[in-house]
């Protein structure tokens, strides 16, 4: 009888482990997959690491907000869900201000097209924007 339940203790640490590797392993793909987007998408006004410093910052009215501040800003605690509202756009908030900053829902949508099923292509902008925010909680001083 012990050995069984050794066996089943065994089992559920393996187990256990292999979700941990699995969830990491994902992780690590959506901050890449979230860097990518960063950097096609919002380098080039909010610059590489995030400080307000792209090479289209000058050119622009408003200037590009210093990304890597959002957490201290917000006494410790990164506004995941704010954030995710702002790129996307299409909610009606508008943190920048104005509505100089593209609408990202609206950009993924055209890119995205209509995939799958009536939620299939919002499901895909929706995990873009995640990534996208998950990169920018990244890059907090």
């Amino acid at each position: 009888m012990a050995l069984v339940e050794n066996k089943r203790t065994l089992g559920a640490v393996l187990s256990a482990v292999a979700c941990a590797f699995a969830v990491s392993a994902a992780d690590a793909q959506d901050i890449d997959f979230g860097r990518q987007i960063y950097t096609e998408s919002c380098a080039a006004c909010h610059g590489a690491s995030g400080t307000g410093d792209g090479e289209f910052a000058n050119y622009l009215t408003i200037k590009p907000s210093d990304l890597t501040l959002l957490t201290k800003k917000n006494h410790g605690t990164f506004p995941y869900l704010d954030i995710f509202h702002i790129v996307d756009g299409r909610t009606g908030v508008r943190g920048h201000g104005s509505k100089d900053m593209p609408i990202w829902g609206t950009v993924f949508t055209r890119e995205i097209g209509e995939t799958g099923s009536p939620y299939g292509s919002e499901l895909r902008i929706r995990t873009k924007i995640v990534a996208l925010v998950d990169h920018i909680e990244s890059l907090q001083k």
